[in-house]
């Protein structure tokens, strides 16, 4: 998913993130918190990862395409513009896509 400063980042992040909630704060080990996280559901992972590189400015938008084919398509923005230009026949298909795009491109801008 995430490979690279991209990760070492994202993981300084989420912890800080974590840490700043009552419930959480110094409680649980970081080698705890992150596996927890590593071994949960797609859904939940592609969220938090979503919510980090947006504010790393790195913004991907997956959306349904429905006039002529249908099928998922990934675009960048942020620190560039990047139109994909490939059909994606799941959404998650779609977003792993974008993610693997993001940690691409903030590895190479970071």
């Amino acid at each position: 998913m995430l490979t690279g400063k991209a990760k070492i980042d994202f993981e300084t992040w989420y912890l800080k993130m974590l840490r700043s909630k009552p419930e959480i704060q110094d409680r649980y080990w970081d080698e705890n918190l992150l596996s927890f996280f590593w071994n949960s559901d797609d859904t939940i992972r592609n969220a938090y990862v979503f919510d980090w590189l947006e504010s790393v400015k790195i913004y991907a938008n997956h959306y349904a395409i429905t006039s002529i084919l249908y099928g998922y398509e990934v675009n960048f923005w942020g620190i560039q513009h990047i139109n994909t230009d490939a059909i994606f026949n799941t959404r998650n298909k779609a977003v792993t896509s974008a993610i693997k795009k993001a940690n691409e491109i903030y590895n190479t801008t970071h």
